[in-house]
């Protein structure tokens, strides 16, 4: 999918909020908690074996004055895609380039992964850690139990 699955844009909210199960998300461009000019996206899945791929952008990323969160419960989890251009997601808050910027204001996007299990990621973020992942005027993190 194109612009969905947890995408708020143009100062509006997408959020989706899935319990348990294991559950397969694609995604193309704008998907899986992300924000898009002054918005927020919110997605968060709390159990379940869950294969999150992403082929463009996504997975907990903010962009032009914009939260993106995904947050994700129990179980083995797999977040692929994004590794070619680490900074396309996976707890990525990325540069404000048509906003001013105002003082204390940016990018936030931020991949939870709060649960026990194997989990893997395709930027190769380090298990049990806080991974600092931005551009200048965004705050983003990866998050790892």
């Amino acid at each position: 999918t194109r612009y969905g699955l947890a995408y708020g844009c143009h100062s509006g909210i997408g959020l989706i909020y899935d319990d348990t199960g294991d559950d397969r998300y694609y995604g193309g461009i704008g998907v899986m908690g992300f924000g898009w000019d002054i918005a927020l996206g919110g997605f968060f899945d709390f159990a379940g074996n869950d294969l999150y791929t992403v082929t463009a952008s996504g997975e907990g990323l903010g962009c032009e004055m914009s939260w993106g969160i995904l947050f994700d419960g129990n179980g083995s989890d797999k977040y692929a895609g994004v590794a070619t251009n680490a900074s396309n997601g996976q707890g990525f808050a990325g540069k404000v380039t048509y906003h001013p910027q105002f003082d204390g204001a940016g990018n936030f996007g931020f991949l939870v992964d709060a649960g026990e299990g194997q989990d893997e990621f395709s930027c190769g973020a380090p298990p049990h850690a806080a991974t600092p992942r931005s551009a200048d005027g965004g705050v983003g993190y990866l998050i790892r139990h």
